[in-house]
């Protein structure tokens, strides 16, 4: 028998009202690493997520990245492969550490790769990560390819 989509409705608001709606991750009553409306992820029951959800949620992440930067000098007079670079650094960092690259923003906007790619090597940031993304994302700064 299929539900009706009124009845589901009142099944979906039951479920919220009883398991709750969070934001963060937490931990259910039997400690298990529990999202949003009583979706168990922990590891030690061998839930998580499908690879359409995580793709579903990356592309979400990226989209609200470019909202974040897509006003500002340095992304708008970028190429394609370049703004990229930077979608990824406000995906990897947030907006509010990637403002404080202030150099490599200026280096940017300037158009001036070398000095950017430079700027970036000279961070803490390049020390943090996995030494295979800074240099790819070096690559794709100074040569404007993928």
């Amino acid at each position: 028998m299929k539900i009706s989509d009124n009845n589901y409705s009142l099944l979906v608001q039951q479920i919220v009202k009883h398991e709750g709606e969070e934001q963060y991750a937490y931990n259910d009553s039997r400690g298990y690493v529990t999202i949003g409306i009583g979706r168990n992820i922990d590891r030690r029951c061998e839930n998580g997520l499908s690879k359409d959800e995580i793709y579903y949620l990356l592309n979400n992440d990226l989209r609200a990245c470019i909202a974040k930067i897509d006003s500002y000098i340095w992304y708008i007079n970028s190429d394609e492969i370049r703004q990229g670079v930077l979608i990824e650094l406000c995906f990897n960092m947030g907006l509010d550490n990637l403002l404080k690259f202030h150099d490599f923003l200026n280096f940017m906007q300037q158009k001036n790769y070398v000095g950017a790619s430079q700027s970036l090597l000279d961070s803490a940031w390049s020390k943090e990560v996995q030494k295979t993304r800074v240099d790819d994302i070096i690559a794709r700064l100074k040569n404007g390819i993928y």
